[in-house]
C-alpha cells in the first residue's frame, strides 16, 4: 500500500521568512525603532508558547503587507552600512591597528 501527500496548492508559502530576515526588514523601513520594540517583545512572550513562529509571521505580515502581496525582496546582509552616518570614519581593519603597550 502506498500513501500520497495531499498538497495545497492555496496554501500561502513564506520560504525564507526567517526571525532575520524579519528583524532586517524591519530595520530598513519607516518607524524602525517601534517596530523592532514590538518585534523583541513578541518574540519575548512567544518563548513561553509551543506556536511561537505562526504568531511572529501573522504580526509582520499585517505590520508590512507587501510582503504577503509581492514576495519577499532581496536584502543587503547585514543593515549596519546602511544605517551608518554619511560622515562616519571607515572601520579600520585589527591587522593594520597599532599594538598599544600598557606599561609604557
Amino acid at each position: 500500500m502506498t500513501r500520497t501527500i495531499r498538497r495545497n496548492d492555496k496554501k500561502e508559502c513564506y520560504r525564507g521568512l526567517t526571525y532575520d530576515y524579519m528583524e532586517r526588514y524591519i530595520l530598513l523601513h519607516d518607524k524602525a525603532d517601534e517596530r523592532k520594540k514590538e518585534f523583541d517583545e513578541l518574540r519575548l512572550i512567544a518563548e513561553c508558547h509551543s506556536k511561537r513562529y505562526p504568531i511572529i509571521k501573522q504580526w509582520f505580515l499585517q505590520q508590512y503587507p507587501e510582503i504577503a502581496k509581492f514576495g519577499m525582496p532581496k536584502l543587503p546582509e547585514t543593515i549596519a552600512a546602511e544605517q551608518a552616518p554619511t560622515n562616519a570614519a571607515p572601520a579600520v581593519p585589527l591587522e593594520d591597528m597599532q599594538q598599544v603597550d600598557p606599561a609604557a
